[in-house]
């Protein structure tokens, strides 16, 4: 994609060449230097020839949409008037004026607070209805969100009416990714997931009563990094590739997360009712009043985190599937006086209740528990046949697989979260003279197996690719062509690039 660095008197702003910000920047600055307003034949006229100059005679620059992780510093675009960028390293955080890296905008993104320094995260849990329990866990969340180098963690609120889900979600959100909607409905369809996520760093759901298993696939995708194909518009050949990686937030009544792979990357928690209200006005006011003491303070621990983050490395710990996640909390834990495996000890019971969970949720594993209570030796024999036979152990006849292929699918789904309660579950992956050949049987202990843990990195590809039109992420996945408009206009050789100052703003 082609991207036009702009002076904006001071600063240095990056816009995509395509967008409406640089085309309204374009025609107002053909305004002030002639007078009259462009004609739109000059305007596509001359963004085309900017785009073709930025892709055949630009560099290729990569470019960062609200973070970027690099060498060992971690930076956070604030997305103010002034383009400014706070960078955090292991001594401390300072806002810089004029940042190295290159930050891009979208029309939604709003500015984050302007962080003081002695400011504490205290406050926060005046607004957030966060359960005393699980603060250093969220918080663990949402410095991870401010790096780009590693996979997200998905954080999933629960609570009945009246435990300020959304409310929550909200204001957390304020402090990582401020967007013109903070919150959003389900998607429509799985695409539309993709197309948010290249708008935004956060993508942030709520009120979500049910997520169909096609659409948790693609928040796994998102949250480790992965590649998503797509049609290019009003092309046969053409496809479009978008290269993600981004945080995740949902919230609902009732568990969102079901499917086994997104739940071993989950970091849920439940949320207590509420019993003192306050207006949504006082939520705001007392929001504003500390907002950016509170930004300050989770810098500062960031920080001080980032710091421990070398020692924790060093040591031999027992990291699960996401493990840099991991890493970070036992480093967070200890800038909060912890002891060394406290984070991992209260992850890992995180864990085996969110196992039990999806267990719970699925109707198959149910009927694989009701059959084991019931013969002890197991099963030893084929899918169609399992299928068979835990019909009659079924609750719940919508969901159920209606033919043995979709148990199968689901076997093998349940089986990573069977193992970690004690059951063991194989099935071939050749077909037999009968069909595929299982097993399903209790063993002595429960395990997590190297590979359940080697799988927490594995990145999602799209093969198959003919001609590719790179969109990628808006950060660590791609490169970029640039051209920068030079203070002058050469009609003579078709440069249509004009001198005059960016709009600030974003």
């Amino acid at each position: 994609m082609a991207y036009a660095l702009l002076d904006g008197g001071g600063h240095r702003e990056c816009w995509p060449v395509r967008s409406d910000g640089f085309r309204e920047w374009l025609a107002y600055s053909f305004y002030q230097q002639y007078g009259r307003a462009p004609t739109d034949l000059a305007i596509t006229t001359a963004l085309a020839t900017i785009e073709g100059k930025a892709k055949f005679d630009g560099d290729q620059r990569r470019t960062h949409l609200r973070v970027a992780s690099v060498e060992g510093a971690v930076w956070i675009d604030l997305c103010n008037d002034a383009w400014q960028a706070v960078e955090v390293t292991t001594t401390g955080w300072r806002i810089v004026d004029a940042p190295p890296l290159l930050f891009i905008r979208t029309a939604t993104m709003r500015a984050l607070p302007t962080p003081t320094q002695g400011g504490a995260i205290a406050p926060l849990w005046e607004i957030v209805n966060i359960p005393e329990s699980e603060r250093l866990l969220v918080v663990t969340w949402m410095l991870e969100c401010f790096r780009s180098a590693t996979p997200y963690a998905v954080l999933e609120l629960t609570g009945e009416q009246g435990s300020a889900k959304s409310t929550t979600q909200h204001y957390l959100r304020e402090l990582i990714d401020p967007n013109r909607s903070n919150n959003r409905a389900a998607p429509k369809n799985v695409d539309d997931v993709f197309v948010a996520a290249q708008n935004a760093h956060l993508m942030s759901f709520e009120n979500l009563s049910h997520l169909p298993a096609a659409y948790q696939d693609a928040l796994c995708v998102l949250a480790t990094g992965g590649g998503y194909s797509t049609r290019r518009l009003f092309t046969n050949a053409d496809e479009t590739v978008l290269d993600l990686k981004k945080p995740i937030a949902l919230n609902g009544i009732a568990l969102i997360v079901t499917a086994q792979d997104l739940s071993d990357r989950a970091l849920h928690v439940d949320l207590p009712t509420i019993e003192a209200r306050a207006t949504a006005n006082q939520i705001q006011q007392t929001f504003e009043t500390h907002r950016d003491g509170i930004f300050g303070g989770l810098l500062h621990v960031l920080a001080r985190s980032l710091g421990e983050l070398h020692a924790v490395r060093a040591e031999s710990l027992k990291l699960p599937r996401m493990a840099d996640f991991a890493q970070l909390g036992e480093a967070v834990y200890r800038v909060h006086g912890k002891s060394p495996g406290s984070f991992l000890r209260d992850y890992e019971e995180r864990r085996r209740e969110s196992v039990h969970r999806t267990l719970d949720a699925s109707p198959v594993a149910m009927a694989m528990l009701a059959y084991l209570d019931e013969n002890p030796a197991g099963f030893d024999g084929t899918i169609g046949r399992l299928h068979e036979v835990l019909a009659a152990y079924r609750q719940d006849s919508e969901s159920w697989p209606k033919s043995p292929k979709g148990m199968g699918d689901a076997f093998r789904r349940l089986a990573p979260a069977l193992r970690q309660i004690g059951i063991a579950a194989w099935a071939s992956e050749r077909r037999g003279n009968h069909g595929y050949a299982c097993s399903l049987r209790r063993i002595a202990e429960p395990y997590i197996s190297r590979a359940d843990v080697a799988a927490g990195n594995e990145v999602h590809e799209v093969h198959d690719v003919h001609q590719v039109a790179a969109v990628g992420a808006h950060g660590e996945h791609s490169e970029r062509h640039f051209v920068e408009p030079r203070c002058r206009e050469n009609a003579s050789n078709g440069d249509c690039t004009i001198r005059g100052d960016a709009r600030s703003g974003g």
